[in-house]
């Protein structure tokens, strides 16, 4: 690994062009800065350029990183994935066509770009810390609203993500020990040849998917879904909700019309018009229905399509490392009492995340309360016949090529872990 170069500074021109020539596949709102937690991008290069954007959540404005400002790029296929560390950062005022923006920079970064392509490897960054990742941030949330993340006695960062097949495509590279997922990632991890044992599962008897349709359109009945633009993230929860959606109204992927879109492009995809319908979570319905008239809908069926069901899967070298089953233990500990801790004081926990972080309105934040159910943290035996039905869902609509045994995709290391944490156990 080459010496450290140490960045003062960058061309904005150039920084622009990787803005305007990349195809980002992952990205996140406009969040706060959280210097204990390392960003990650991940981007498809064209003609093999290495052109990328990272938008985070930094000080609630865009932050972009070129490639200067990078510690660690590995290449996977035609993926590449970034990873800004926590720590010191350099900020730099400049403009692209006339808008300011602040663009954030590591002070130095690991490795030069021969090392990075000759495949630099994620094992000394991540030896001594334990990589969750998360979506939307809640994970990191939830821990510090609860004040659990003060029991961890490790190192620990919660890069944030846009959606399961992003966090697929890290984990392949080695980027994360394990990471929060809705209920279809690690079934479409299997499916591909990817086999990312889940460690913990938790769960709400109300789905906190909807699907919402776009300004103008009101969708009484599911069967009224027929001939309808729908969005599709395959590989995401959303896939198989839509698909138990289109089964009850005895419809198939066939009688609509799928466009496949990225997690991050469901809200402004409803509020152009570019779908009728799309599968979404809060805050995006409450803010949008606000702000652009859109619905959900209407059909009472729909909240009681499936239970809001999550993973924590692992990568396998993670599980064969003694000391990180041990910190896997610790985390998980520690956030199925965040999950109580926020069940007995829902108002506290909907204040600290939806009105403060995610800046709902308290009048919006009471409407998300009340479509919610308490979190249910489940042991491996527990879970794995709803897994079965996710499976079997899939497989029938066909998107599943083999229809496995679920019970193949646990391990249940962690059940006692699980059972004493939520019994109030230490």
């Amino acid at each position: 690994m080459a010496d450290a170069v140490h960045v003062k500074g960058v061309d904005l021109h150039l920084l622009h062009r990787f803005i305007s020539t990349s195809t980002v596949v992952m990205e996140s709102h406009i969040r706060p800065f959280t210097p204990d937690a390392g960003l990650f991008v991940l981007f498809r290069s064209r003609s093999g350029a290495m052109n990328g954007v990272l938008t985070s959540k930094v000080m609630s404005e865009e932050f972009y990183t070129g490639e200067s400002a990078l510690e660690i790029l590995i290449p996977t296929k035609s993926i590449v994935l970034l990873y800004i560390p926590p720590g010191k950062f350099v900020e730099i005022e400049g403009g692209a066509h006339d808008m300011k923006r602040r663009t954030l920079f590591q002070a130095a970064f690991v490795g030069a770009v021969a090392a990075f392509w000759s495949g630099a490897s994620f094992a000394a960054d991540t030896a001594s810390k334990l990589v969750v990742a998360d979506q939307s941030e809640l994970v990191r949330n939830l821990l510090d609203a609860s004040g659990q993340k003060k029991s961890l006695d490790f190192n620990i960062e919660f890069p944030n993500f846009a959606g399961g097949p992003a966090i697929l495509e890290a984990i392949r590279a080695g980027a994360l020990d394990i990471a929060y997922v809705g209920d279809t990632p690690p079934i479409q991890a299997r499916a591909s040849g990817t086999l990312l044992p889940i460690v913990g599962t938790f769960t709400r008897e109300v789905a906190q998917y909807r699907l919402t349709s776009r300004p103008g359109l009101v969708i009484n009945k599911l069967s009224e879904l027929k001939g309808k633009k729908v969005s599709y993230v395959e590989g995401s929860g959303r896939q198989v909700f839509l698909i138990e959606a289109l089964n009850r109204a005895g419809l198939k992927l066939s009688d609509v019309e799928l466009v496949n879109l990225r997690v991050a492009d469901l809200p402004d995809a409803i509020r152009s018009g570019t779908v009728d319908v799309a599968v979404l979570q809060e805050p995006h319905v409450t803010r949008l229905v606000k702000q652009v008239g859109a619905s959900p809908v209407l059909d009472p069926e729909e909240r009681k399509l499936l239970p809001s069901t999550s993973y924590f899967y692992a990568r396998p070298e993670a599980l064969a490392d003694p000391v990180k089953v041990e910190e896997i233990k610790k985390f998980l500990t520690a956030f199925v009492r965040a999950g109580k801790w926020s069940n007995e004081h829902e108002k506290d926990w909907a204040k600290f995340y939806f009105s403060d972080f995610q800046r709902v309105s308290p009048e919006d934040t009471d409407a998300i309360l009340k479509g919610q159910s308490p979190l249910i943290f489940q042991t491996s035996a527990e879970a794995i016949p709803h897994h079965q039905k996710l499976i079997d869902i899939l497989y029938q609509a066909g998107s599943l090529k083999e229809q496995f045994d679920a019970k193949g995709s646990f391990v249940d290391t962690f059940d006692a872990t699980i059972e004493q944490a939520r019994e109030g156990g230490s």
